[in-house]
């Protein structure tokens, strides 16, 4: 298992001329299979989305992903996550469907 802290920042760029930046922070965990350099794994995360063009509010995920470690310390990693919000504690079936799905390629460091 491993401890997870994953922050986002984006910049959209409109076709109008407008602009937004938006972001997120999470805290999760994953589980690895480990074959030696490539690593898939499975996880979840719990975390706060805000910036401009959005409602700022608190999302679970689970994820799926792939790293593949260059050295002992530095991976690249894909994934795919699909975030729900919790915009109303009453119903949790309309916020599962208003989910949207993220996708990343990054890279990591173990430390």
């Amino acid at each position: 298992l491993e401890g997870v802290l994953r922050q986002d920042l984006n910049y959209i760029d409109f076709a109008d001329g407008g602009s937004d930046y938006r972001g997120s922070t999470a805290l999760g965990v994953d589980f690895h299979l480990p074959l030696q350099n490539w690593q898939p794994f499975l996880g979840a995360l719990v975390g706060f989305a805000y910036g401009d063009g959005i409602r700022d509010t608190w999302f679970a995920s689970p994820e799926v992903g792939l790293k593949y470690f260059v050295n002992p310390t530095t991976f690249i990693q894909g994934l795919v996550q699909y975030q729900w919000f919790w915009r109303s504690t009453s119903d949790f079936d309309t916020n599962f469907d208003d989910g949207r799905f993220v996708y990343g390629l990054g890279i990591g460091f173990r430390f």
